[in-house]
């Protein structure tokens, strides 16, 4: 097995040489008319000599004239087409180059390989007027972010050979795009792919350089948080429509994976949806792999009807006066959380699921409440995810709906260790209070005190009478310390047990109280655990802290940590062990009674 490994290397390392030589690229071709380019330089009888397959090629050059003028090469003819161009003041066409876009007809469907050193520069130069172009790199790339300022760029258009025949697909800088495409039954151009050749007229009258420097995509996975038995089996989600800063990322894969090739800064606005789970959207620093986790959305909905179709019945029955409001109010479907609405003005039907939360890490931009400036040891004890959606089953929020009221909240779902008891022991002896923090689209806001109240034996958090919401926002109820205690640290760096390499993108949380990082592309991590946790856990005799660490192509990782050497700053490096094979096993689930698939079987 080892010398097979060895083998398996070599060849590895013998044909990443031979590519690093010569790279080649593999264009197909259809029936009739397609707009192409290559990276790579080449000569045009060379690839398309052949009258068999070829009727004729062009491109639009300037290197001839100011103004632009097509170069053709006819295969069928034997000087190549030239007493034809210069019947038509054209020129022969013999070379195309890099960031050159060229017309190929073909009488049959083919392909064609190009190979070559790809070009160190891969800017591109267009001049005033319409400029026949290709990318020199070889990834999407986005047509807004390149092309969408409008006082340079016209319009932008390939030909999409996608569909039986071919239509244009266009994309107009600061115009409505699509209502123009429909109107000429042409696509919209959102993205430009490697081989493909485009149009862009250029209204400057100066020349443009448009800067193409390849960045790494992207990167980030999606999986199941919470699913079994309220702990995270981290099952990948295929399926997950993703957005990054409201442009499209695609889908995740079979593994939960996506990637996003557009142009991005230091810190991104990450949406991610899938029918059932939670509507994600959360601001993530794009330095490390983005780890999304997703959890599944409470059964319960309900419904509440527009305020005005209400009024509008109650006049149609002859109630002339206002009623007594009635509160409006929204459960979990364990009852564990309930919001209680009061005052209610509603403009359209409205369904809202109210979900408390199972983990930490399900809530989105946790990390970033601290920017409230509450203090530097915020514990989140609970918290419930609110989604909204219209009459159409589609997301909506509280503007669209056009939602006011008064909004109470409770629930005696906690996370971590704590239960309410000890928390309401922290609170009544002054060593932490207790907050209301809530989620709008900006970030989080600071809503009120919260307090423990006790209803029918059962003790419940919730909002201290004054302290009300205003709209319908996830919540969380934190604990801020009193006094500020010495916080513990667990840091390292994780690698590959059989390579000795970093591993960047590894997930590693702690499961005896709340703390998660994520790998650098050195391999190092650094978790804080907050001196509410280390007092709670010091006071329930719990001496240990199990950290986890977790990355699809390695083993689990688990070990425990003495409390005490948290609280003094351990380090803890972690070896994963790689996968040496991957089984990928599919099938269907099946009622063994009627034959019937199961759906949400765990396998």
């Amino acid at each position: 097995m080892k010398r097979f490994g060895w083998v398996i290397a070599l060849l590895i390392a013998l044909s990443m040489a031979s590519w690093a030589m010569a790279q080649e690229t593999q264009i197909s071709i259809k029936e009739g008319w397609n707009l192409l380019s290559s990276p790579y330089s080449f000569q045009v009888s060379d690839k398309f000599g052949d009258p068999q397959k070829f009727t004729s090629v062009w491109k639009w050059t300037f290197e001839a004239s100011p103004g632009g003028q097509w170069a053709v090469y006819l295969p069928g003819k034997g000087d190549g087409g030239a007493d034809y161009a210069s019947s038509k003041n054209f020129i022969l066409l013999k070379e195309i180059a890099p960031g050159e876009g060229f017309w190929v007809k073909s009488s049959v469907a083919n392909s064609i390989s190009f190979s070559g050193t790809a070009p160190s520069n891969t800017d591109l130069t267009l001049k005033p007027g319409w400029n026949l172009l290709g990318l020199k790199t070889q990834s999407p790339v986005s047509v807004e972010q390149k092309f969408g300022d409008a006082s340079k760029f016209a319009s932008i258009w390939k030909w999409d050979t996608s569909v039986p025949q071919g239509k244009w697909a266009v994309y107009l800088p600061g115009k409505d795009t699509a209502t123009y495409a429909n109107s000429k039954n042409f696509s919209v151009l959102n993205t430009i792919e490697p081989n493909e050749g485009f149009w862009v007229n250029l209204i400057s009258k100066e020349n443009v350089q448009v800067s193409f420097v390849e960045t790494p995509p992207l990167v980030g996975k999606v999986v199941e948080a919470g699913s079994k038995g309220e702990k995270s089996s981290y099952i990948p989600l295929a399926g997950v429509k993703v957005l990054v800063d409201n442009k499209d990322a695609g889908i995740t894969d079979s593994q939960g994976k996506f990637q996003y090739y557009g142009s991005y800064g230091s810190e991104v606005t990450v949406t991610a949806y899938l029918k059932g789970y939670f509507l994600y959207e959360n601001k993530v620093d794009t330095s490390k792999e983005i780890y999304i986790f997703l959890q599944k959305q409470d059964p319960n909905k309900t419904e509440l009807q527009s305020t005005e179709q209400s009024e509008q019945s109650q006049l149609s029955k002859g109630v002339l006066f206002p009623q007594k409001p009635t509160p409006k109010i929204i459960k979990s479907s364990d009852e564990k959380a309930s919001m209680s609405v009061l005052n209610m003005k509603l403009l359209k039907d409205t369904t809202v699921s109210l979900t408390p939360f199972a983990e930490a890490k399900t809530i989105p931009g946790i990390e970033n409440i601290s920017q409230l400036n509450l203090g530097n040891d915020i514990t989140i004890i609970a918290g419930a995810k609110v989604d909204m959606a219209d009459s159409l089953g589609n997301p909506t929020n509280n503007d669209k709906a056009g939602f006011e009221g008064m909004v109470s909240v409770r629930i005696n779902k906690i996370l971590g260790k704590y239960s309410l008891d000890q928390v309401d022991t922290l609170v009544q002896n002054k060593q932490a209070d207790l907050k209301l923090i809530a989620k709008e689209k900006s970030g989080w806001y600071l809503v009120g005190d919260g307090e423990i109240k006790t209803e029918d034996n059962v003790k419940w958090l919730v909002n201290k009478t004054g302290f009300n919401m205003l709209k319908l926002h996830t919540f969380v109820f934190a604990l801020i310390p009193m006094t500020q205690g010495k916080k513990g640290t667990i840091s390292g760096k994780v690698i590959d047990s059989k390579t000795k390499n970093p591993i960047p993108g590894v997930y590693v949380g702690t499961d005896s109280v709340y703390g998660e990082a994520i790998t650098d592309k050195e391999g190092k991590y650094s978790i804080s655990i907050s001196s509410t946790d280390i007092e709670f856990l010091e006071s329930n005799k719990i001496s240990i802290i199990g950290v986890y660490a977790w990355e699809e192509n390695h083993f689990f990782y688990y070990k425990s940590v003495n409390l005490s050497d948290v609280k003094a700053g351990t380090n803890l490096d972690i070896a994963l062990e790689p996968f040496e094979e991957v089984l990928r096993v599919k099938g269907i689930v099946k009622d063994s009674s009627n034959g019937k698939p199961i759906s949400d079987a765990f396998v």
